[in-house]
């Protein structure tokens, strides 16, 4: 046993550290004697024989005597010596590590999983020795290195469907291009693959995982990702290309999405889970692991499944949802590219017309307040779930703008493309049916917000009647001409309309620059003529810049003599200058004769 003999003598250091097979290296202690970086390349060879002969021999093709039947569903496997048989695959002892003398087939892993679901046994192509790399040159029958040999052959593939198209396939391989220190080159992810270049792990192994979907479309594929092996221990390169094989295999897998279950997480223990003749190969502890492990990994899943503090969603045949909208339970769903559940974000729907946000529980949110989990900004959400962007929104009696990024508006006033400027509070609400002074201007702002112009309207008192300009100030102290009625007006201190009210009559008429303006009934400023006040008895004659003739006597649009008060009034019956009396129409004022003061 040439090959065990150099083995156990190269590992033993090995086995005393204790290493845990979990997926990380573990340094030595410091009291162990320096390691060589590298083993041998004997040791190299020897440990990717993956059989148990004492002598080597050619490898030979030879039909499988031996298979298990039981239920309708075909599966096939695609391995190396981990999942090899003697008998139960198509090659020799030379390509196969277990036998009857080292288990019971009932003991390995792949067995184990096809009885515990009652499958039958397509085909189980696997090889020891074998890896998934393959330089395009070399051609080695003692190592199982070649054309036919490598596990993204066209060869081994179409030998997956030789005893019937199968329903599922399980690959497992990558351990002996790790275990080859860098004859195989394993690289890393790569954002995309190169499909037929196979002297890369990465490429290899998506060039392998395409061809199967290619020739058997409907088969469902499950990838085993390999577990460290004690060799991680003293050997960075074996370490590193561990996780590197794993990082691939994952992401592969991500992007077909096929399910992949990592080994690693398994940790299996050198001397407890392992074949002492090398440390790689599981014995039956190490196989009931791996077959636990995997039938846990494949149980059929429907609906919502929580894992790890994520969330992922299956479809009826199982297979996880990605990038995908999900309803489920009364509630919608996004579920990633990776399969989890958006979870606090903001996402873009399939056609890319609308923004959706998903809250701490996975929720897409419905007419909803939601805060930018990364920013002080405050979104909305409308009844549909979509983002709303440069709209306003009324909610619970209170009305808000979202701008053109879909952020509520905090400012205190905002103009739309009409030139309308909103007023908003400082929660961000905006102002409507009601007043609003800006520290210039007061404005009345309807219930959309913008500023009524141009309106005579009435005071919140409803008596008074109040102007809003063009501009949509309200107006004090001032005259106005008011497009709406076609007249000016005047407007007070308080921005009441001056009409013919009794109160004006007894106290004062508005004098600018020592002119008097009367202004009418209807607010009107009369500024055409001869006119009569709202009294019905009393004349007046208004120039046609709206001033009021107050000169004395002059004359009527009759011609006639008539005498003008300080207050704008044509004068009525006897009137004296402390000289004579003036004799006055009693009804429209004309002059009718004097006499002197005595």
């Amino acid at each position: 046993m040439k090959k065990q003999k150099n083995l156990k003598q190269h590992i033993g250091l090995l086995l005393a550290a204790g290493l845990l097979f979990a997926g990380t290296t573990v340094s030595a202690a410091e009291n162990e004697p320096e390691q060589p970086k590298c083993m041998t390349t004997e040791q190299v060879e020897e440990l990717n024989l993956c059989n148990t002969l004492d002598e080597q021999e050619p490898l030979t093709v030879e039909e499988a005597t031996r298979t298990y039947q039981a239920g309708n569903t075909v599966v096939s496997f695609l391995g190396d010596s981990i999942t090899t048989y003697q008998d139960y695959t198509d090659y020799s002892e030379a390509g196969n590590y277990y036998k009857d003398s080292i288990m019971s087939v009932d003991d390995t892993w792949w067995m184990q999983v096809l009885k515990a679901n009652d499958w039958t046994l397509g085909v189980n192509e696997s090889l020891g020795g074998s890896r998934v790399t393959w330089d395009g040159v070399t051609e080695d029958n003692l190592h199982h290195i070649g054309k036919n040999y490598y596990m993204a052959s066209d060869t081994r593939i179409d030998k997956l469907g030789k005893n019937g198209v199968p329903d599922k396939i399980f690959v497992f391989g990558g351990m002996n291009d790790i275990l080859s220190q860098g004859a195989a080159n394993v690289g890393n992810v790569q954002e995309t693959y190169t499909y037929g270049k196979t002297d890369d792990f990465g490429d290899a192994y998506y060039t392998m995982i395409t061809k199967i979907e290619k020739e058997y479309p409907d088969a469902q594929i499950i990838c085993l990702i390999p577990y460290h092996t004690i060799y991680s221990l003293n050997y960075q390169i074996i370490a590193q290309d561990t996780e590197k094989v794993a990082a691939i295999i994952k992401d592969i897998c991500e992007k077909k999405d096929l399910v992949a279950l990592d080994l690693r997480e398994l940790n299996l223990e050198g001397q407890n889970d392992m074949e002492t003749a090398d440390y790689v190969h599981p014995n039956e502890r190490g196989m009931k692991k791996i077959a636990d492990f995997t039938l846990e990994g494949i149980k059929p899943h429907y609906g919502l499944v929580e894992k790890d503090g994520k969330y992922y969603y299956y479809d009826e045949n199982g297979k996880m949802v990605r990038d995908k909208l999900i309803d489920y339970d009364g509630n919608t769903w996004y579920f990633q590219k990776d399969g989890t559940a958006a979870v606090s974000k903001r996402v873009d729907d399939s056609s890319g017309e609308y923004k959706l946000y998903f809250d701490e529980n996975g929720h897409m949110v419905k007419d909803v307040m939601q805060k930018d989990p990364n920013s002080d900004h405050v979104w909305y959400f409308d009844g549909d779930g979509h983002q709303v962007f440069h709209q306003y929104v009324k909610k619970d009696n209170v009305i808000r703008y979202f701008d053109k990024d879909g952020n509520q508006f905090t400012g205190e006033c905002y103009t739309d493309k009409d030139g309308n400027p909103h007023y908003f509070k400082e929660d961000g609400t905006m102002i409507y049916n009601d007043w609003y002074f800006d520290g210039s201007f007061t404005y009345y702002l309807q219930y959309d917000g913008t500023p009524m112009k141009d309106r005579l309207t009435y005071h919140p008192d409803g008596e008074h009647i109040i102007y809003l300009d063009k501009e949509g100030h309200e107006v004090f102290n001032n005259f106005q001409y008011c497009p709406s009625v076609g007249y000016t007006c005047y407007f007070d201190s308080q921005g009441y309309l001056y009409k013919d009210q009794r109160y004006l009559y007894k106290d004062q008429f508005p004098f600018v620059g020592n002119r008097v303006y009367y202004l009418n009934a209807n607010g009107k400023m009369e500024d055409s003529g001869w006119f009569q006040f709202a009294n019905g008895r009393d004349y007046g004659y208004a120039n046609s810049n709206g001033t009021l003739v107050t000169t004395g006597f002059s004359y009527d649009p009759y011609g006639r003599v008539v005498f003008y008060h300080w207050n704008g009034m044509v004068a009525r019956g006897l009137i004296s200058d402390g000289v004579y009396y003036y004799n006055m129409d009693a009804d429209d004022g004309h002059y009718l004769g004097q006499f002197p003061v005595r």
